[in-house]
């Protein structure tokens, strides 16, 4: 699959993070589906997933280990995406039911290949 570049001019900065947040509304749900990529690779770009129902999880993986988040609303994802630092004030906390927080890219990739 070919990467795209998007470049909103500042006019349309508002629209762009609106079509970002239905893009992240329509990523399958699931602890096995694959999220999307973005700015890269699984290793070494921005990876958008939801693990459960209403509940995203953004990573970047451009640091070591990658800085996992969690967030509730699209919306704020798409504009965490568009910076590309997390918003401490909108991330939770890690939910119970997840795994440790831990960096589960192989384990993604053999699923979704297998």
């Amino acid at each position: 699959m070919r990467p795209l570049t998007i470049q909103a001019p500042p006019l349309l900065a508002e629209a762009f993070t609106r079509w970002l947040a239905h893009l992240v509304l329509d990523i399958p749900t699931g602890p096995g589906v694959p999220g999307y990529n973005f700015d890269g690779g699984q290793a070494g770009g921005t990876v958008v997933a939801q693990r459960r129902p209403g509940v995203w999880t953004v990573s970047f993986r451009t640091s070591p280990g990658g800085d996992i988040g969690y967030y509730t609303d699209p919306h704020v994802v798409a504009q965490v995406i568009i910076a590309g630092e997390h918003d401490e004030a909108a991330r939770i906390p890690r939910p119970a039911n997840e795994r440790g927080g831990e960096d589960v890219t192989a384990e993604v990739l053999a699923a979704s290949h297998g």
